[in-house]
């Protein structure tokens, strides 16, 4: 088989690949539980990511008390537990 690219072609994957690049991580909303499983943190630590930015949240009222709901797209990977395989 014999395949022809012409450089119209290998245009349009570079837009494609350039959208695809742009495009933003979708939010995904997770308790704290999760959070703490994939980076080892306890309380005081997921305070300070949330007063140091290291973390997106949101606070929702519900039955009268607080809960923190994290974005966890927006947790650098870097902060991931050694413990998890959470790349593979």
């Amino acid at each position: 088989m014999n395949y022809t690219v012409t450089k119209a072609d290998l245009q349009r994957i570079e837009r494609k690949l350039d959208l695809l690049l742009k495009k933003q991580p979708r939010k995904f909303w997770v308790k704290v539980n999760i959070v703490t499983d994939v980076t080892g943190w306890d309380s005081s630590k997921m305070q300070d990511a949330r007063q140091n930015g290291y973390i997106e949240y949101k606070t929702i009222a519900k039955e009268g008390k607080r809960e923190f709901w994290y974005n966890i797209n927006s947790l650098n990977p870097l902060f991931y537990s050694k413990k998890q395989n959470i790349i593979e």
